[in-house]
């Protein structure tokens, strides 16, 4: 049963990957187009999304492996560091974002606030299917992980659907990185999370919900 999950994952992550990566170049080709740094920005998440999808796919597969003589506790933790080092690339990512969003603060540049409605709109449904994908695979770290960027994809598009609704009724292009910004904090809050929870796993934590009181009375 156990193995058939993971298969079933397996089929997921192709699905996932497939889907985001072809609304990613989609989305970039519309965001420089419409001079919308709220939709480059969600792009350039959902291009890390696809690496993340490819790193869980592939943690998925090494965590399947048997233990050896080599890892005689088997591979199981591949996943963990697969979340972590998705995590770590949100980060990343937000840094980029805040610069540019800055930069456009500064810099103010035209955008069209239609056609930012209209590829967002598309950002929703498909981010949000993805992430229903692995709603029900969430309480595993790796697929957390995927789970929570894909989910959080789809909040950024809306945010880009609520900024182009703003910047098409009141004309100030000055809301686009606002969002952008918001974006970030969004991103550097739901990964912060997964690297606290990967590295309390990967240091043998105890688990959550488990009081260590009451396990030695019951030892005891």
């Amino acid at each position: 049963g156990h193995h058939e999950v993971k298969e079933n994952l397996d089929t997921k992550f192709k699905l996932g990957l497939l889907l985001n990566t072809g609304y990613t170049i989609f989305e970039f080709i519309m965001g420089f187009a419409s001079g919308s740094l709220a939709l480059v920005s969600d792009a350039a998440h959902n291009l890390t999304d696809s690496l993340s999808l490819v790193v869980s796919f592939l943690a998925n597969k090494i965590s399947q492996r048997s233990a050896d003589e080599q890892k005689t506790y088997g591979y199981g933790r591949a996943s963990i560091l697969a979340a972590l080092l998705n995590s770590v690339l949100l980060i990343g990512l937000a840094i980029y974002i805040f610069y540019e969003a800055w930069q456009r603060f500064l810099n103010p540049e035209p955008v069209q606030g239609k056609l930012v409605m209209i590829v967002a709109v598309f950002g929703i449904l498909i981010n949000a299917g993805v992430a229903a994908l692995f709603f029900k695979n969430r309480n595993d770290v790796n697929t957390k992980s995927a789970f929570l960027s894909m989910a959080f994809d789809a909040v950024a598009s809306l945010g880009a659907l609520i900024a182009g609704f703003i910047i098409l009724l009141t004309g100030k292009t000055i809301f686009d990185p606002i969002i952008s910004a918001l974006i970030g904090v969004m991103l550097v809050w739901s990964a912060w999370g997964i690297v606290k929870e990967a590295l309390h796993m990967l240091l043998d934590g105890v688990p959550e919900g488990i009081e260590i009181k009451k396990v030695k009375q019951a030892i005891g």
